[in-house]
């Protein structure tokens, strides 16, 4: 086939299936929560049965409710959390070079298991169904990629404790991209862990994967690179939550000094029962306080709904 062609074929595909993706995702995500709503448990109950509390006489069944949600904003919060949860994640990055935005959508379910009454299994992938990325072509004009981005997939051993998150596992970068602009057109592996801390209003931890590339196209470059996303949220009660959950980026590939893309921000949630599930929304404003100098990301306002889902596997495997 004619190479301009067949390029236009691959573009027009893609367009195709990102506009079938906006229109038919919240659908989807509408029909997951009404028909899991009709039988998944009360919010309330859910989240008593979660948390091994149960309400006091004569607590009203609003009062009830609020520190439900709350609870509930606490589970879909947590990295490790042992609920179901389907979360969707729109970042707007500001660029330094070329000053534009890079607009990403992503769909990362959250599918923890128990193996046992001691030990859970999470699995974590990440698809990356649009990426409209803005490039410096060879001859030094502006250009946009947009399509699909790689895809990653981490699985962690997690035990089951009252307040620390702990967790272990591989974690496997797949080369899904449509365009070269936005993937790395390599396959990756690596460690990935979970650290962290949770109380009654408080969660704070850490969650580091490291990746190196193994295979893939042998005209792109070789990949080393860390991302630690690190969690820092007060739980304020009637399923609201402040705090932050940014990534910090390194590229081990890159020149010394130029390696550390480093954010803070801050944010808000708050967890809502719709239709019986419960439903986070929530914003976040991040600025990366230290970043390469020729490129990188600047500024980030992410948006993201993240519903309870009812539990495929019931019970412990073993």
């Amino acid at each position: 086939m004619i190479p301009g062609v067949r390029d236009s074929i691959r573009r027009d595909g893609v367009a195709a299936m990102q506009r079938l993706l906006a229109r038919t995702v919240p659908a989807i995500l509408a029909l997951l929560l009404c028909t899991s709503g009709a039988t998944a448990q009360p919010v309330g109950s859910a989240a008593e049965k979660s948390s091994g509390t149960s309400a006091p006489a004569g607590v009203s069944g609003e009062r009830q409710q609020d520190g439900s949600l709350t609870e509930a904003n606490k589970q879909l919060t947590n990295p490790i959390s042992n609920v179901w949860s389907l979360a969707l994640k729109q970042s707007n990055y500001l660029l330094d070079n070329p000053h534009a935005w890079n607009s990403e959508l992503q769909f990362e379910p959250l599918l923890p298991v128990a193996l046992t009454r001691e030990w859970n299994l999470v699995t974590k992938p990440v698809f990356k169904f649009f990426n409209s990325k803005p490039y410096t072509n060879s001859g030094g004009n502006s250009e946009r990629a947009a399509g699909l981005g790689d895809s990653t997939l981490t699985t962690v051993l997690s035990p089951n404790t009252s307040n620390w998150l702990l967790g272990l596992g591989p974690t496997l970068v797949l080369p899904t991209a449509s365009t070269q602009q936005t993937g790395d057109g390599k396959w990756q592996a690596g460690p990935a862990a979970v650290f962290g801390y949770l109380s009654k209003s408080l969660l704070l931890a850490v969650y580091p994967q490291q990746w190196w590339s193994f295979a893939g196209q042998s005209d792109r470059s070789a990949t080393n690179k860390l991302q630690l996303q690190y969690f820092a949220h007060y739980f304020v009660g009637d399923g609201w939550s402040i705090g932050m959950s940014p990534n910090i980026l390194v590229n081990w590939e890159a020149s010394p000094g130029q390696r550390l893309t480093f954010p803070v921000g801050l944010g808000f949630s708050k967890a809502v029962d719709v239709c019986g599930v419960a439903v986070k929304f929530e914003i976040q404003g991040q600025y990366m306080a230290i970043r390469p100098d020729n490129s990188g990301q600047q500024w980030n306002l992410q948006f993201q709904i993240t519903p309870r889902l009812p539990p495929l596997i019931q019970g412990t495997l073993f």
